[in-house]
């Protein structure tokens, strides 16, 4: 015998329920347009003459809006300016000018402040928007770094000892090996030889000097011998 199996009609989806589900799609959908355009202002960069120099700002992360990222005094604008550029059109604006002061710094007279050029070229870095100008700035760290390792090496030197001699040659090994400008190879060249030869005479200096201070010391103690004996 066969029993009667009536299908059971599903019941009505709740109009509620889609309604969320359609809201919760058009605000996925609205928040995804919004990422989307404020990525895009980021990409928007802008100019304002001051006057007294230049003035970089950047769309925000939003959908209007901009922030300055940079003051450039004494800065001529590059022409009339536009509505609005875009990275690589700005960028070597703030890279050229950075370059400008480290570049016067090292050329001033007496002994140049290297921190500072080395402050002026990193910020140069962070504006680099082609492998020339990252390789310009790389060069002029490297110039730098040897510069650095130079002076040490006189430091060190400048006690006149072996150890002394020893701890200059390891920086300018150093140097050596950063050395690009050919000043500076023949500056490290020349030091590597000089300290070298007078880590060697320093050596025997302070060797003789050793010696020497031993015999007094044992002649002195055979003094003391001999006169506690007399006693």
């Amino acid at each position: 015998r066969l029993n009667n199996i009536q299908e059971k009609t599903p019941p009505p989806p709740d109009p509620f329920v889609k309604f969320l589900r359609l809201a919760c799609a058009g605000l996925g959908l609205i928040i995804l347009i919004l990422v989307a355009v404020s990525s895009i202002n980021t990409q928007h960069f802008y100019l304002k003459d001051t006057g007294d120099g230049l003035e970089i700002w950047q769309g925000r992360f939003a959908p209007m809006g901009a922030r300055r990222i940079i003051v450039l005094p004494g800065v001529k604008a590059p022409g009339e300016i536009r509505a609005s550029y875009d990275e690589k059109e700005v960028f070597p604006l703030a890279f050229r000018y950075y370059m400008d002061r480290a570049d016067a710094l090292l050329n001033v007279g007496g002994t140049p402040d290297l921190a500072r050029i080395r402050a002026y070229l990193n910020r140069a870095g962070d504006y680099a928007v082609t492998e020339a100008m990252s390789s310009a700035v790389k060069s002029r760290l490297n110039f730098i770094d040897t510069m650095l390792l130079i002076y040490r090496a006189d430091v060190a030197a400048g006690r006149n000892t072996a150890a002394g001699f020893s701890r200059a040659l390891a920086y300018l090994e150093d140097a050596e090996s950063l050395a690009a400008d050919p000043g500076q190879k023949t500056m490290v060249r020349q030091r590597l030889e000089r300290y070298s030869r007078l880590k060697t005479e320093a050596a025997a200096a302070e060797k003789a000097a050793a010696k020497k201070n031993r015999q007094i010391k044992t002649a002195g103690n055979a003094v003391v011998k001999k006169q506690g004996t007399a006693h």
